[in-house]
């Protein structure tokens, strides 16, 4: 009985001595088996943003890029991320890298934006106009990306007026519009009148002043010459016109601007 006893130790010592053994970075032999999770390859995360070209941040401090970029490392790691690009509110991530895999990180930044708060007087109801979008009637308060913005406040009968602001993130900027009523002073007996419509929100300087913003219906003016420009400041054009008020006379224009409506 104890011969089959030495006979059964001694096998099972030599089924564990035929178990495969790996080698270490060092060169000595390792039996352990892998524990879970750990693998030689690393992970890959490749992050991409909309917009593109945003700042890529280890804890807020290291910049290591900007999108779209694959970062790569051991599996198990954790990385925490902030990404940043002007104009933008930051974004914050964490990614985590599991061994041999890839994935994609996909975020979409929100713009960074305050607020024109825009009043007139003595009148209400005056079109406001930003950076040559119809924005809304004063008294009103208008969500902007941060950054110059050009503003311009408009009533019939009454001079326009126009300013640039900037405007900080999470902020509110105040533009009060002091509208005066128009006349045209030592005129009597002497003026003309002029309407002008376009088929785009456009800007009326005379004689390298603002002046108003189309549509103008029939605007009292002084009779002689006039440089008239007309503008869309989205669509970077203005045509310039030569023009010429006559003494009770009610002169029209139809300006078109940019490519036609379909």
């Amino acid at each position: 009985m104890a011969r089959f006893f030495q006979l059964g130790v001694t096998l099972s010592y030599l089924a564990i001595c035929a178990c495969p053994a790996s080698e270490n970075k060092e060169g000595k032999t390792n039996t352990t088996p892998p524990g879970p999770g750990i693998s030689e390859k690393p992970g890959k995360v490749t992050i991409s943003t909309v917009p593109s070209a945003a700042s890529v941040l280890i804890n807020g401090r290291d910049r290591i890029g900007k999108t779209p970029i694959t970062l790569e490392r051991k599996g198990g790691t954790r990385l925490h991320l902030h990404l940043v690009k002007e104009g933008y509110k930051y974004a914050r991530r964490v990614e985590f890298f599991v061994a041999g895999t890839t994935r994609q990180s996909h975020i979409r930044l929100s713009r960074a934006t305050g607020k024109i708060v825009v009043t007139s007087t003595p009148i209400k109801g005056a079109r406001i106009i930003i950076d040559g979008q119809r924005s809304g009637k004063t008294p009103d308060r208008i969500a902007v990306p941060i950054g110059e913005h050009h503003v311009s406040v408009a009533r019939d009968g009454f001079l326009p007026f126009s300013t640039k602001v900037t405007v900080k993130e999470g902020e509110e900027t105040p533009v009060q519009a002091g509208l005066m009523p128009m006349s045209v002073k030592g005129a009597k007996g002497k003026l003309g009148f002029l309407s002008l419509t376009s088929n785009r929100l456009a800007l009326v300087h005379l004689d390298g002043k603002l002046f108003g913003v189309a549509p103008l219906r029939r605007i009292p003016l002084q009779q002689k010459k006039y440089t008239l420009e007309v503008s869309n400041p989205a669509l970077a054009e203005k045509k310039t016109i030569e023009l010429r008020i006559v003494k009770g006379k009610h002169t029209q224009l139809n300006i078109s601007l940019g490519p036609e409506k379909k």
